[in-house]
């Protein structure tokens, strides 16, 4: 989550608001709200039809981190409940 974070803390606010409406992701605060953002910029990102600009460049950036993102973030789950909670005690 803190490298999600620290991702979307690099976006300039041109940045943003150089990005279609409702593709800027606020809230995040788990993997559940990273899987539900990836959803939603991939959706908008099919909806708006390619300028040639940043704008493209920008909302394909989003779209593929969040994506990676939540599909990284769902196998370290998948992995943690198989092995269960770590003993850190040696």
């Amino acid at each position: 989550m803190e490298v999600v974070r620290a991702y979307l803390e690099g976006w300039t606010p041109a940045d943003t608001q150089a990005l279609p409406p409702n593709c800027w992701p606020e809230g995040i605060q788990d993997r559940d709200d990273v899987c539900a953002w990836a959803v939603t910029v991939a959706r908008e990102r099919l909806k708006v039809r390619p300028h040639g600009d940043e704008s493209d460049d920008l909302i394909e950036a989003l779209t593929e981190t969040l994506r990676e993102a939540s599909t990284r973030l769902s196998q370290l789950s998948a992995e943690s409940r198989v092995l269960g909670p770590r003993d850190n005690k040696k």
